[in-house]
């Protein structure tokens, strides 16, 4: 007889595969900051990053923060549809 996976089991692999994804888009958005700030505050690179370029991607960087703060929490609310 064919094991099935349940539902949850599912859930548990997919919230895995999907904070590591959020993990991983963090630590570029946070390397590429970096680099934003570095180029905008060197007076010899001017105009190439601007002000506005670097509040964007900061702002790119707190929200993927948020979402790796929800997807850490232990408790989730699942509910599941189907057969």
């Amino acid at each position: 007889m064919a094991e099935t996976t349940s539902p949850l089991k599912h859930f548990v692999l997919a919230k895995k595969a999907i904070t590591a994804i959020f993990d991983q888009l963090l630590d570029f958005v946070t390397e590429g900051s970096y680099f934003v700030e570095a180029t905008y505050r060197n007076p010899e690179l001017d105009r190439i990053a601007t002000e506005d370029d670097l509040a964007e991607i900061q702002g790119y960087k707190n929200k993927l923060s948020i979402i790796g703060e929800v997807l850490s929490r232990r408790h989730m609310k699942v509910a599941f549809f189907g057969r």
